[in-house]
């Protein structure tokens, strides 16, 4: 990242702190467990890179005059935040999610009219709550197109 010469787009939307509020707030109206997520290698899931990037290899794998030419971002790339959000929006759209107009980060989703759960991002946390079908429609695909490491339910502290 920080030997980069070319400019790329960094932006990359992370829920805000008054997002974060209105979520809690909601998920309390409505009687729903907000749970956390975390995206493991969420940088390797994202969307493929755009540009040529060659690196050097790992010494263990290193040959005389051999370069490897980068298809995924890696962690210190400066657009690889952004990549991942652009795959993850691309699949919680898919999914039925609408995105907020007022916090990019955050997605809803609703059933005619009705909001049966939202999922709101910060790098590769989700913080998400819903209905048994938001879980079942959303959540669940979601499950199985990325891989996830550690999720929480209930008590857990969020620092992002």
């Amino acid at each position: 990242g920080n030997e980069e010469e070319q400019t790329v787009r960094t932006d990359s939307p992370t829920v805000g702190k008054s997002t974060l509020r209105l979520q809690f707030a909601i998920a309390a109206q409505y009687g729903w467990k907000v749970e956390s997520s975390d995206v493991t290698a969420a940088f390797l899931q994202g969307e493929n890179l755009t540009r040529d990037i060659f690196v050097v290899p790992p010494p263990e794998v290193q040959e005389e005059g051999k370069l490897w030419k980068l298809v995924k971002p890696v962690y210190g790339l400066d657009d690889a935040c952004r990549n991942f959000y652009l795959k993850a929006a691309q699949k919680l759209i898919e999914f039925g999610c609408k995105r907020s107009k007022y916090d990019s980060a955050l997605f809803l989703y609703f059933v005619r009219g009705t909001l049966e759960g939202f999922i709101a991002m910060h790098v590769d946390d989700l913080d998400h709550a819903g209905t048994d079908k938001f879980y079942r429609e959303v959540i669940g695909p979601l499950r199985k197109f990325f891989k996830f490491g550690s999720m929480s339910k209930e008590a857990f502290k969020y620092v992002g």
